[in-house]
């Protein structure tokens, strides 16, 4: 079977120096099968089914966690909506920092579709590049959530101050847990993308990921609109 791992250095310098796109030879003369596009690269025979299949049972793995996700923040949101209703509900102000942490994750799931492009079309060290700028925009997020925390501390707004305060700290502290988690799972593609000449073996990690990636972002919104926007 072909290896598919090497030295960072043998991976680097016969990354950095081919012009060819698709990064089919290795350094000991094996090679690695072309880019499939369509399933995130592979090639023909069996090993390519090997990773088209791994691709896709990651993809149903990552699809069975965004529905376990969403059923416990729909769970959140129920409770939030009842207790709305209630006596003595005031809202809040919003931290002015959500605007720019808004788009810090919006910029990172761009530079992940980057990074799944150019992984497809065989430019693995675009890949690795987009894939840091994705989990570096990400980490700003979570960095800009915990100074909308600390904003909200500075203007008397803890979580006893009130049930719209105790449910902005339950709700997005829960998502930045989920966010740190999709922040691992890129890193562990971005480790891996350094370590080969194909987008093959990354596939897996990275097509799953951003899958994960991308609803953080949809549920991000959502939970944006439900605590300042309802």
């Amino acid at each position: 079977m072909p290896t598919l791992t090497h030295p960072r250095t043998d991976v680097r310098d016969r990354r950095e120096t081919s012009g060819e796109p698709g990064w089919k030879g290795l350094p000991d003369g094996s090679s690695v099968p072309p880019v499939d596009g369509d399933e995130g690269g592979g090639g023909s025979g069996a090993e390519g089914a090997a990773y088209r299949e791994a691709t896709r049972t990651a993809r149903v793995g990552a699809w069975v966690l965004v529905a376990a996700v969403t059923m416990l923040f729909v769970g959140f949101s129920s409770t939030y909506l009842v207790r709305r209703t209630g006596p003595g509900w005031v809202q809040g102000p919003m931290p002015p920092i959500l605007y720019l942490n808004t788009a810090a994750l919006v910029a990172s799931s761009l530079w992940l579709e980057r990074a799944r492009r150019a992984g497809r079309q065989g430019r693995v060290v675009g890949l690795t590049r987009h894939l840091a700028a994705a989990g570096g925009a990400g980490l700003l997020f979570v960095v800009g959530q915990s100074m909308a925390w600390w904003q909200m501390a500075q203007d008397g707004l803890l979580p006893a101050s009130g049930p719209h305060a105790s449910f902005f700290y339950l709700l997005s502290g829960m998502h930045a847990l989920h966010v740190l988690a999709g922040l691992v799972w890129l890193g562990i593609g971005w480790v891996r993308s350094r370590r080969v000449l194909s987008y093959a073996p990354v596939a897996p990690t990275v097509e799953s990921g951003a899958i994960f990636w991308h609803f953080m972002g949809v549920l991000w919104l959502y939970l944006w609109f439900l605590l300042f926007g309802a």
